[in-house]
Formats: structure tokens, sequence, C-alpha cells
């Protein structure tokens, strides 16, 4: 039936739930001050209230179609077993036709009269067996809990109807919002969850009332049917039993019956129910059995950091297209930056596992040379997804986890995120799509730094082994019985030691004429260079002759020295060359000041720089500050955020050079003059005036070259400053860098 226009309640059938739980909310009138204030609660609650409605509508059309076809089976065995109860027309007819034999045949033969009956039975006095009684006891009560079940869920269905008529149809939401709290109040203190959890719970003891009905209509008629029937009773108890105390031991059990939630308050109750908390002492339990769960299932432990890794394995799996994956790797940017620590060690182990269709390692690489491998048409589906590639990228090789402590060095590759593979995917990509070179440079710069760490690393440890056998004599590990096992000396320490000094002096002139790191090669040649060290301190291992092996052990420890000089003369190029991509980029790298400060980090500031390295750091600084440096920087182009300054200003420490002591000097004079208050330039003033020697400073024809030089260099660059190349700033800057040799040369004559 339909509602008439006006009426506040509507009258519906059964059927008409439906279009009460799809229905949307009336629209909201913003008239009232409040209504913005009270929608907030009116959009929840309803959401909350559909959701109720639909899981109670959905379990009692189940117990309502249960019900119907169940009661209708304990009918028809009712019809059978009823009659048991009273005596039976067709007894009594049979009784005395029986009589009326007798009674003839005693008429034929007179010495069989006394085998006739006293009296002709009573139906009155007919008493149904026990069995009888107990059967249809059973059963009637097994018809009458299954009819009350059918009547509550038919109550349950028309209450639900009318607390969602009762909360929606107002259109102001301040009263609406009223009316839905003074319901649900109501719906908690009547209990009404109660009673919908014990409607099953009835139709269950219906059920069991039939089969035990069954078994004792059974026994007068077969012992063997009535045994079997018991025994499946039996049976189907236990599990019963058992359905409803698993979830009450396992909270992730799926299994669960009426009765679970009410053993649960019981064992709540005496305080029998305990869980250990995250400081593992035993508290009771006073929560839910859906609260428990859900605290079992997000409260931070082991074993719900494996069920996440396994999940999100299986997952990762399961997106075998591109364009599925890409949303994925979108969010992991927000995931690191987050507070959410779990969420990164989960990172960490999907970026190192074995399958590579799951590990982030492999899988976000093989992403980005889609890009570039023409697959891709549209432009800006190239720019999106190199995008979304080289950030998540970045924020994966800066993510901060602590990882396990390898006591052999070679396992420290097992933490690296990107490999030279995606090294050099990155490379090509930076290259070919110049839209995303400003996050192509950033993300070339980390992975090449973290490659270069782990060779750092890598030197450190083996180090660190060496030492200790020079002092002591041994090795810190059982290293004859390892090498044995390995048989990795394939060389004569002669031809060993040759090959080492040749890789180590083709992997500098490499990074030389490369000018950093940001290419495979190198690494390509650093790897090699790492086995063939390996390789030297097995042979070191397995010498018996003591003078042989500490010669072998100073010859490894001076090779790891020069290996470790040329690590960080390579860091300190990257960090120039990133420098470079700053100075000549349109608009500033992603995540400029942070990738400056993870480049600086491992730099070691007491280790010599060439002097070329140096020379070329002063021209990196000079414009750097040229652009940061007050309201005179050049036209057009965007000044320089003050922790890329500040990361320059420390790297000062690194100048041995006098030529360059002194351009420093000057540069950063002239670039206080308009930022007075700079303390970052300041405090690199003084190292500088502490590090150069005050006699030698003191020359009137010594600080005019320099001045000069200086001041030839700014006019030059404001010659061009309008220019939209800076080649001829690049050839004066060669002249300048000439001229810093012969200053150089000048301080040594003195």
């Amino acid at each position: 039936m339909s509602s008439l226009p006006g009426l506040p309640f509507m009258i519906l059938d059964l059927d008409d739930i439906s279009s009460y739980l799809s229905a949307e909310s009336p629209p909201v009138r913003y008239d009232d001050p409040t209504t913005k204030i009270w929608y907030a609660y009116i959009t929840e609650a309803e959401k909350y209230d559909r959701k109720l409605a639909q899981s109670w509508k959905g379990d009692m059309d189940s117990i309502l179609i249960f019900a119907g076809l169940f009661s209708a089976s304990v009918t028809a065995f009712i019809i059978e077993s009823y009659t048991t109860l009273s005596p039976s027309t067709d007894d009594l007819t049979v009784e005395l036709l029986s009589q009326v034999l007798l009674q003839l045949k005693a008429n034929a033969d007179p010495s069989s009269a006394n085998q006739l009956p006293a009296t002709i039975p009573d139906p009155s006095t007919f008493r149904p067996t026990n069995s009888a009684i107990i059967c249809n006891t059973l059963w009637f009560l097994s018809l009458s809990f299954s009819l009350i079940c059918a009547l509550a869920a038919t109550l349950v269905e028309q209450w639900v109807r009318n607390y969602l008529q009762a909360t929606q149809t107002r259109p102001i939401p301040h009263e609406r919002a009223r009316i839905s709290a003074f319901l649900y109040q109501g719906l908690n203190k009547f209990q009404m969850a109660s009673i919908v959890n014990v409607i099953p719970m009835l139709l269950h003891i219906s059920l069991l009332l039939f089969f035990a009905g069954l078994a004792e209509f059974l026994r007068p008629i077969n012992a063997f049917l009535s045994f079997l029937i018991i025994a499946i009773l039996v049976f189907c108890a236990g599990l019963y039993c058992l359905v409803t105390l698993l979830p009450i031991i396992y909270t992730e059990c799926p299994y669960q019956t009426p009765l679970s939630s009410v053993w649960w308050r019981i064992l709540c109750f005496f305080l029998i129910l305990r869980r250990r908390d995250h400081m593992g002492n035993r508290q009771p339990m006073t929560c839910t059995m859906s609260e428990a769960m859900e605290l079992e299932a997000t409260e931070i432990s082991e074993e719900r950091d494996e069920r996440d890794f396994k999940a999100m394995c299986w997952a990762i799996g399961s997106l075998r297209e591109d364009s599925e994956l890409e949303p994925f790797i979108e969010g992991i940017p927000g995931v690191i930056v987050g507070i959410d620590y779990s969420a990164k060690i989960l990172l960490h182990r999907l970026l190192r596992h074995h399958d590579s269709s799951i590990g982030l390692g492999h899988r976000i690489p093989k992403l980005l040379t889609t890009c570039i491998s023409g697959i891709i048409v549209d432009p800006i589906l190239i720019q999106k997804r190199a995008t979304t590639c080289l950030t998540a990228m970045w924020s994966l090789t800066l993510m901060s986890v602590p990882t396990d402590s390898f006591p052999n060095a070679l396992l420290s590759r097992s933490n690296l995120q990107f490999d030279e593979k995606a090294l050099n995917c990155i490379f090509q990509v930076q290259r070919k799509i110049p839209s995303v070179a400003h996050y192509a440079s950033s993300t070339l710069a980390v992975v090449t730094r973290r490659l270069l760490d782990v060779h750092l690393d890598r030197c450190s440890m083996t180090q660190e082994e060496l030492e200790n056998f020079v002092r002591t004599g041994h090795w810190v590990q059982d290293r004859e019985s390892i090498v044995r096992l390995k048989l990795t000396v394939h060389h004569r320490p002669s031809q060993l030691l040759a090959i080492l000094k040749h890789n180590l002096n083709s992997l500098e002139q490499q990074l030389t004429a490369s000018d950093g790191a940001s290419s495979v090669l190198p690494f390509l040649m650093m790897e090699q260079l790492q086995e063939y060290i390996e390789e030297l301190i097995d042979m070191t291992a397995l010498t018996t002759v003591p003078e042989h092996a500490s010669h072998l052990a100073s010859e490894a420890l001076n090779a790891l020295s020069r290996f470790q000089r040329i690590l960080n003369q390579a860091g300190f190029a990257l960090l120039l060359q990133y420098t470079n991509d700053i100075l000549t980029c349109p608009t500033l790298p992603h995540e400029v000041i942070n990738t400056m400060r993870r480049l600086l980090f491992r730099i070691d500031l007491r280790i010599p720089i060439a002097p070329q390295s140096q020379a070329l750091f002063i021209t990196r600084l000079d414009d750097a500050l040229e652009r940061g440096g007050g309201d005179d920087t050049i036209d057009g182009t965007e000044k320089l955020p003050a922790g890329i300054t500040n990361v320059l200003f420390t790297l000062v420490n690194i100048l041995s050079e006098p030529g360059c002591l002194v351009k420093a000097r000057q540069i950063i004079l002239w670039y206080l003059q308009h930022r007075p208050t700079d303390e970052a330039a300041r405090k690199a003033l003084g190292v500088l005036e502490e590090t150069i020697p005050v006699q030698k400073m003191k020359p009137e024809a010594l600080e005019l070259l320099a001045s000069h030089m200086y001041a030839d260099t700014r006019m030059e660059k404001s010659s061009i400053r309008g220019s939209p190349s800076r080649t001829r700033s690049v050839g004066r800057k060669s002249t300048a860098d000439t001229q810093i040799s012969q200053l150089s040369s000048v301080y040594s004559s003195r």
C-alpha cells in the first residue's frame, strides 16, 4: 500500500523494506544555521542504520524461509504421531469384531465359553505409551518454537521498517538527527540486538527437539534406527558445542552460534577470559566478541605484520596489468611520510621479495620502463606514470627502516632497494622524457648514493675484519673454513695485486671522465673490485706463512683505503652534479633539500678531494649563492632555498687548495653583503679564515689578485645576465678556474 501525502508514517508490506534500504536521504535544507553541524551526524548515522537494517533483514529472511520449510516437515511427522495419544476407531472396530467372532465360536462350542472377555473394552480407559507421550511432546514443542521464530522474524522486520521510517522522513536536519539519536538509544535500552540474536537460537532448539523426538518415535519400531538417529544427534550436538566455543578461544574463527555471545558474556563476567597486552601482562577481557576480534586483528604484533605481508603479496601478485599496479605505487610516498611504522616495514619486505612478480624493487622499474618503450603513446599518461614511479622510488630509497645486521659483508646487498638496472632505467627516462627531469634528477641522485653506500658499508666491514686480523693474528670467524667452502681463490698473489691496482686506476678514470657515478659501468667495476678484494682476503686466510699473510693483509688494507677514497670522491662528484642540475633546471628538482642532505650525509669531509673537484665546487658555490644572494639575483630564475646553500656552506670544510680557499672566502664575503644575518655563511667564513694561514692572507698583492679575479668574474656574469644561454658563463668559469690554479701556485711559492 502507498502512503497518502502528508501522513507522517507509511504503511508498507514486508516486500517494501528494500525500497527503504536503498532510498536516498531527503534533500537537506541549509536555512537553519545548525544544519551543517547536524548533517555530519545524519550522514554517519543513516549509513550505520542502513547497514544494521540490511544485516537484520538478511537474517530474518533466512529464518522465515527455514522456519516455513521446517514447520511443514514437523507437521507431517506430527500428523503421523499424534494418533498414538488416543484410541483409534479402527482399533475399536477390530476389537469388537474379535469379540463377536469369539461369541459365535462359543455358541458352536460351549466348552470355549470361558474364553470370552468379561467386558467390552472402554475407550475412556485408554493410556498412551511413554514413548508416544515423549515423542509428541518434543515434536509439538519443536513446531511451537519454529512458529514463534517465524512470528518474531516478521515482527523484527516490521520494527526495522518503523525505525527507518521514523528516522528518515523528517526534512529538517536537526529534527531528523534528534529523532535518530532518541530511537537508537531506545534500541540499546530495550536490547533489540539481543532479541534478534535469540530468534535463531530458538530455531536451533526447535531443530534439536525434532531430532530427539524422531529418535524416540523410532525406538518402539526399530531399535537400530533409533540408535542411529541418537548417534547423529549426539555428533551434531558436539559439533554445535564446538562451533559455539571455538570463536571464544580463537577470535579469528569464522564459525559462530547464537550461544557464543552468551558464553562470552558469562566468561567475561567471571573474569575467566584474559588476553596479553603489549607489555606481556594478562588482563581480563571486558569487551564484546566483535570488539575483541577487531582488537586482535589491528593491534601491533608480529603476527599482524606477517598477515599484512602475506595479504599484500597476494594483492600485488594479482595486479598483473600495469594500469592496476599504478594506483598502488602512487600511494607509496604517502605511506612513507606517514606515522604507520608497520606499513614501512611492510614496504621494506615487499622491496626485497624474491618473486619478481611481487618484489617492488623489480616491478616499479619495470613499470617505469613502459614509459620509454613505446607502449604508451599519450604524453600525459607517460608523464603521470613516470612521475608516479620516480617519486615512489625516491621515497623508498630514502625510507629508513632498521634491518638485520649480517656478519658477512656480501649480504649487505640484500638491503638494496634498487640495483644498477633500475639506475640505468632512471637515467634513460631523464634523457628521453624532459618533462619529468626534475623528478628523475633527484631519484637518480639518491639511488646512486645508495649504491655507493652499499660499497662503502662492505668496505668498512671488510676493513674492520682485516684490522682485527693484523692486530690479533686471528680472524673473527673461521675464515679458513669459509674460504675452503667457497673455493674463490683463482689467482696468484702478485697477479691479483696487479689486477687490483689496474682496476682501481680504471675506476678512478671512469669516474673522472663521466663526472660522477650516475651510470651503470662504474658500479659494475666496483662490484668486480669487491670480488677481487674478497679473493685477496681469502688468499690471506689460506696463507700459512705469517709474514706472507701480514703482507697480503696490508696490501688488502691499502686497496680498501684507496677504494674508499674513490667512493668518497664519487659521492662528492655526485653532489656537484646534482647541484648543477639544480642550477640549470627550470624548476627545482623533487624534494631538493632532502636530496641534498642525503647526498651530503655519507661524504667524509676528512678524506682529501681532487683539486679539479674543489675548483668545480667553487664554481657551483658561486652560481648557487648568486641565485640565493639577495635582490640582484638573475632575472627570471627562482631563488634557491636556504637549505641548499647551507649544504654547500658545510662543504667548505673539504677545501684544501689555497686558491680555492681564497676564492671561497671572496664569494662568501660578497654573499654576506646581501645576507648579513646568514649564520651558516658566517660559520663557513670562520672555517675558511681558520684554514687559510693568517700570514698568507696579509700580502697586499695576493689580496689584490684574489679580489680582482673575483670582481672580473662577477662583471662577466652581469654582462650576460639577460642571455638565455649559459655557455658563455661556463667558458668564463673555465678561465676563472685557471686563475685559481695560478693563485694556488702563488701560494705554494710563497
